[in-house]
């Protein structure tokens, strides 16, 4: 992958939040660095970070939600808010959990958790 002003403005701002955020968000954020870019070069961008593994994909009731960070990790989402938080437990861990407990081989995983936040919980 080529050296791309546009790319790397993407990336720095995913890496620069825990939030993971929409295309949307991002877009809102590199107006202010980059004032010219389309919303169709940041969707071009995020495609090619996705497919080059520097960047998560989570996708949420049809609405895709980007990490800056992937290292193994789980996320949370919270059914209220709709908030997404990592869970610094490895994936790695639970897809070993599985192999040892059926006759597969998982290559690769990518684990959500859904449920309620703290904030959101009632008391």
């Amino acid at each position: 992958m080529r050296h791309s002003t546009q790319r790397n403005t993407i990336l720095n701002i995913l890496r620069s939040t825990r939030s993971h955020p929409t295309a949307d968000w991002i877009y809102n954020e590199a107006r202010k660095e980059l004032p010219n870019i389309s919303l169709g070069t940041i969707y071009r961008n995020l495609n090619q970070l996705a497919t080059h593994k520097m960047i998560l994909t989570i996708p949420i009731d049809g609405v895709i939600h980007y990490d800056g960070f992937t290292h193994d990790h789980l996320h949370f989402i919270c059914g209220e808010c709709q908030n997404i938080y990592d869970v610094e437990i490895k994936a790695e861990e639970v897809a070993s959990m599985i192999n040892n407990s059926i006759d597969h081989h998982v290559a690769d995983s990518q684990v959500n958790l859904t449920g309620t936040c703290s904030t959101c919980k009632p008391n």
